[in-house]
């Protein structure tokens, strides 16, 4: 029996299930390579005796042309039976590849196909447990933030969204810590980096491109998809953005199922937040449109930062800051007393609409003038 495996997941996960067949091992390249031949006739990679395992990652694909992504199957064949091949491994194929591997395996009993989709993990009662006790510590200022979260997350930890996805949009002002909720929420929920792709950079043809699927051996946000490690997928800046690229996600936020030209990705109880600017439920609805505004489960609304919001991640950046500093320049600072005439400026600062951004900037900028004042006594003195 010839076993035939394809996986369709991340490349950490793949390489955990190949880890004991990586010995006498035929990748794609030798096998295309090995049918080319130099001027006097000989082949351009020279092939060992014996393999056992031929394993193709979703990279592999690149080199392959098209009308090698029709004859896969046939290719496959010839060497399979030329080396007695066991084992075939092969990672996030096109439909059209899979659909030739499928055909193949159909037509020859010898072969035993069998097709792995990646599960991430569920969301469980622990991991809720350490949003409400935890994520005030890391963002700042938005307890509201904090309820909304967890009334629609216990919908999929109790597994009453029947696999589909949970859809929402972050808005507010720039700075105040959407962004940094959602890769928080990944972190807790999977263990895993957030799956991040920027709205605003969907402007021009070649982005289209990425995103509607070109060819098979192009980069593409489907294969991205497929590749992602974590199932809370980031779509940031998402006001940043028009109409058309809008489109491409409705069966998406629908369904839980995105498609392009080659592929097909489940998005099984993914959680897609997409952040955003806008100031009101009003103007989101009005820019997206009707049939994009609905399909999200829930919107929430980030608030500007309070007083006290503010004090508290000046205290923040500033320990933060602080811990990467050598002795001597710990010493400056702290003797200088910069954090008390921070603290005392505060009032001054909420009048400029402050965000963590401009904190962070306020704050490393006022430490850097006093410690680079201190060098420049120094070399004068």
């Amino acid at each position: 029996m010839r076993n035939i495996l394809i996986f369709k997941g991340p490349n950490s996960r793949f390489e955990e299930i190949i880890k004991a067949h990586n010995e006498n091992v035929l990748s794609l390249y030798e096998i295309l390579e090995s049918r080319k031949k130099d001027e006097d006739g000989s082949t351009k990679v020279g092939l060992k005796d014996y393999y056992e395992s031929i394993i193709i990652d979703s990279t592999d694909f690149s080199s392959l042309s098209e009308t090698g992504e029709r004859l896969i199957n046939h290719m496959l064949t010839t060497f399979v039976y030329h080396f007695d091949i066991k084992h075939i491994f092969i990672q996030n194929p096109t439909e059209t590849i899979e659909k030739k591997i499928k055909i193949m395996a159909k037509n020859n009993s010898e072969y035993n196909l069998e097709i792995i989709q990646h599960t991430y993990p569920m969301i469980t009662k622990e991991s809720l447990l350490n949003i409400y006790q935890n994520y005030s510590g890391t963002v700042i200022g938005q307890e509201k933030v904090k309820e909304e979260m967890l009334n629609v997350l216990y919908t999929i930890y109790k597994k009453r969204n029947k696999g589909e996805p949970l859809v929402l949009m972050f808005f507010g002002p720039s700075g105040v810590g959407k962004t940094e909720s959602a890769k928080y929420f990944s972190e807790v929920l999977g263990g895993n980096k957030i799956f991040r792709v920027q709205m605003s950079m969907f402007q021009n043809s070649k982005s289209l491109d990425y995103l509607f699927g070109e060819e098979h051996n192009a980069k593409s946000f489907a294969l991205d998809l497929l590749e992602r490690e974590s199932n809370v997928i980031l779509l940031d800046e998402f006001d940043k953005t028009f109409d058309t690229v809008y489109s491409a996600f409705y069966q998406m936020f629908d369904e839980g199922v995105f498609r392009d030209r080659n592929y097909n990705v489940n998005l099984e109880d993914a959680i897609i937040i997409c952040t955003s600017n806008y100031s009101d439920l009003t103007t989101i609805r009005r820019t997206i449109g009707d049939p994009l505004y609905f399909r999200f489960n829930k919107h929430i609304e980030f608030d500007e930062l309070k007083k006290e919001s503010v004090i508290k991640i000046i205290k923040l950046i500033y320990d933060n800051i602080l811990e990467e500093l050598d002795d001597s320049e710990k010493d400056i600072v702290v003797k200088a007393r910069l954090i008390d005439y921070i603290l005392s400026n505060v009032d001054t600062f909420m009048k400029q609409s402050p965000n963590y951004r401009r904190i962070k900037n306020f704050v490393g900028d006022l430490i850097n003038s006093l410690l680079v004042k201190e060098l420049i006594d120094d070399i004068e003195q």
